[in-house]
């Protein structure tokens, strides 16, 4: 059974003419230990996806399980219990952190949640929360604000470790550093999920963050997804004509690329009949004519036969052996 599963997941936004539908029926699983990457350009719907997974964002329907159990909406003890078990790490540490807080404080409120724990216990557990996240403990005596932006995002870490979650969700977690120590803290993740057995869902817009840290990624444009499949077979041969177009500008691949389209980006209020990614798409009615299923008929209804799951009526099917 998956630690985490997420079915047919819907997140509105806004209100009146400016509403929209932000994320618009994600499916996605995350085995236990299981590191699952999230990709797609910035305005996807990426972190409105995780916030709503981790009950921040209101859903609008669809299913948040964890161990079978769904979670979506919950309010109360069950919100309590899914917030401690599904932690979520924000891009930027300055932003999460109390400023006012000690890191030892900080940690410890974290820790103490749900558990009794002497004054004693809280400084030994925020000690140890410290070392695994590779900090010295004395770190425990300071602010936020005297630390350097790895050293947050390292604190961070610790305090969502703190409430000994199921999953970690990080959030573009390296973006606010410099690249000088981005490599430090994608190393840090690497190595707590192999120590811990974490599930670990990465959103980024960074394939190369995804790369290195995941064993499969989902790829989401304009609120849904488009093409799954493990991190080797995607990056070496997407079939969705957006992640080729992702991996191309991220020049992870030696892919020579199709005719770019000439066309008007997919307006996320009024979203285009048929395919999503139609008015923009170098494979499709922009460049033949012939292709009129793309303007009617939309490609997730046949995702389940097709190689990647991908929502492109033009991708080959899955070969089964």
């Amino acid at each position: 059974m998956n630690i985490l599963s997420v079915r047919d997941l819907r997140v509105r936004v806004g209100s009146g003419h400016a509403a929209m539908t932000a994320v618009d029926g994600v499916t996605l699983d995350l085995p236990p230990g299981g590191a699952l990457g999230l990709v797609g350009e910035s305005g996807s719907g990426k972190s409105t996806c995780a916030r709503a997974i981790v009950g921040l964002t209101p859903t609008a329907g669809g299913q948040v399980l964890l161990d079978g159990r769904d979670y979506a909406g919950a309010r109360g003890r069950h919100l309590r219990e899914l917030r401690r078990r599904v932690q979520l790490v924000f891009q930027d540490p300055r932003a999460s952190l109390n400023p006012r807080m000690t890191v030892g404080e900080a940690i410890g409120e974290a820790a103490a949640a749900g558990r009794r724990l002497s004054r004693q216990a809280r400084a030994a557990e925020v000690a140890r929360l410290l070392e695994q996240v590779a900090l010295d403990p004395a770190h425990a005596q300071v602010r936020p604000g005297a630390l350097s932006g790895g050293q947050r995002q390292r604190v961070a870490l610790a305090r969502a470790l703190a409430t000994r979650p199921d999953v970690i969700v990080a959030d573009e977690v390296t973006a606010a550093l410099d690249v000088s120590v981005q490599g430090s803290v994608l190393n840090l993740l690497r190595r707590l999920r192999a120590e811990t057995g974490l599930g670990l869902l990465v959103i980024s817009h960074d394939l190369a963050v995804v790369r290195y840290l995941c064993t499969e990624i989902a790829v989401m444009q304009l609120g849904r997804i488009v093409e799954r499949a493990p991190t080797p077979m995607l990056l070496a041969a997407p079939q969705h004509p957006y992640t080729r177009a992702l991996i191309e500008a991220a020049t992870l691949t030696g892919l020579d690329g199709e005719q770019v389209a000439e066309g008007e980006p997919p307006d996320p209020l009024h979203p285009p009949s048929g395919c999503r990614y139609r008015t923009i798409c170098p494979v499709g009615p922009l460049v033949d004519e012939s292709r009129r299923i793309c303007v009617e008929l939309d490609p997730a209804a046949g995702v389940d036969g097709r190689r990647h799951r991908a929502a492109c009526h033009f991708v080959p099917a899955e070969t089964v052996v």
